[in-house]
């Protein structure tokens, strides 16, 4: 999204669509959609790093105290947002000079999801490789992880068709 404004209405209602529909979806534990992550995806892309970071810390640092996950959510968060610039200069180069929005009628629906999937990847595979805390259930936490990154990305995805064209 383009302004700030938009971006933190959408932010709570992600946050809010997370705490009272999401959170109570559960699949044996393999299918966990944190759309949250939504949230650090879709900020403007002219903030600088710092900005991006310090947004993701206190997103992780609110979401271990409603999880209790000691930090889990906050050590994704924070590299999910230090790898932002990067994976975002992979699929959409010209992103920040060109102050583009991230809704799926502004980038198309194959960028979006390439964008989208990757990062949610990097916040997943991090989030439950640590959650296991054992490399003996290497398949487990990677297939936990991949699964959830799906689903997590089909929701956003759903989600990101009702954001209007920012031009």
């Amino acid at each position: 999204m383009k302004r700030w404004d938009q971006w933190f209405a959408w932010s709570i209602a992600m946050l809010a669509f997370q705490f009272l529909v999401l959170d109570h979806l559960q699949v044996y534990g393999y299918l966990n959609p944190y759309i949250y992550v939504g949230i650090i995806i879709s900020a403007p892309a002219r903030w600088p790093i710092w900005a991006h970071v310090a947004v993701a810390t206190v997103l992780g640092a609110f979401m271990d105290f409603h999880y209790l996950s000691g930090g889990l959510h906050l050590m994704a968060c924070t590299l999910m947002a230090a790898m932002r610039p990067r994976l975002l200069g992979l699929v959409l180069p010209r992103a920040e000079e060109e102050d583009l929005a991230f809704g799926i009628a502004d980038i198309g629906l194959g960028k979006w999801l390439t964008y989208a999937l990757a990062t949610i990847a990097v916040h997943h595979i991090w989030l439950f490789f640590w959650g296991s805390i054992s490399l003996n259930l290497m398949m487990d936490w990677l297939y936990r992880a991949l699964l959830s990154s799906l689903a997590t990305g089909l929701a956003l995805t759903s989600l990101a068709a009702f954001i209007p064209s920012q031009d």
